[in-house]
């Protein structure tokens, strides 16, 4: 089970004020707002963020989210590896893998599953008068806990990037519906402990970004994931966003027979 220790938070508070510093420097707001090069004005306008990640025993890795107002891709930068598409106007996920020729499809649906036990969802907050400010904003410390466990620290900026964090909520209360649908093939034994995951994944997939944009989280299973940058109106290809052709498609419960999620 998730608990976060003192020393875990320092190093957390530590790594946020070094973003800070950095996403609060002029020349980086400079760099943010540089124009647009002519022959990439007939791209789509988007907001991109690049979060560096890291889960206990892994090297660290980039993830990069662009966010359209139509779409939300995930990919780790490259545009020829695996990615993450939100549809976010038909509210379907589709998980790509190359590897494989396939893409695994996720159509929003409503959560239907209980916990195991009432949920009691818990947060602190403490303002960091001090930290640099983002566009003028002030970050903010949150300590989220579920049932007296401590789950999560995050440090978010309220209404910076809100864009962003609408599509971010919109991908997590799809795989919220896809998560809760498959939760009884988990034991109810083993539900109990991980409360925690639950909140996050089912019961209360939104609540870390409720307060702003994250750009550092931590817990002490060893996940760390730091905002390195972010634009907007970046230029994004019209093809990232575009489904490869001829690959199989499938969902969760054409493997497991579970009940239709949609094709």
């Amino acid at each position: 089970m998730r608990r976060v220790v003192m020393a875990g938070a320092l190093a957390g508070l530590a790594a946020a004020a070094a973003v800070l510093g950095w996403l609060a420097r002029p020349d980086a707001a400079r760099a943010r707002a540089e124009a647009v090069p002519a022959e990439e004005a007939g791209r789509l306008a988007a907001t991109v963020l690049w979060f560096r990640e890291r889960e206990a025993g892994t090297e660290p890795y980039t993830t990069r989210v662009i966010v359209t107002e139509r779409w939300l891709r995930m990919d780790d930068g490259d545009a020829r590896s695996d990615f993450v598409l939100l549809d976010r106007r038909a509210r379907t996920v589709y998980s790509v893998a190359h590897d494989n020729r396939s893409i695994l499809v996720v159509h929003a649906r409503p959560v239907e599953a209980r916990p195991p036990v009432p949920l009691r969802l818990g947060m602190r907050s403490e303002p960091q008068p001090d930290a640099p400010r983002i566009e003028g904003r002030a970050p903010v410390h949150f300590r989220f806990t579920v049932n007296g466990e401590a789950c999560r620290d995050v440090v978010a900026v309220p209404g910076l990037l809100p864009e962003a964090v609408a599509a971010m909520r919109e991908l997590q209360r799809v795989m919220a519906g896809e998560h809760g649908a498959n939760l009884a093939n988990t034991p109810v034994d083993v539900q109990r402990t991980m409360l925690c995951d639950l909140a996050e994944s089912i019961f209360a997939p939104e609540r870390y970004l409720e307060h702003g944009l994250p750009i550092q989280e931590w817990s002490d299973d060893g996940y760390r994931r730091t905002l390195v940058d972010y634009a907007r109106g970046w230029k994004a290809d019209p093809a990232l966003f575009v489904l490869p052709a001829g690959y199989r498609r499938f969902t969760v419960s054409d493997l497991t027979g579970a009940g239709a999620n949609g094709t």
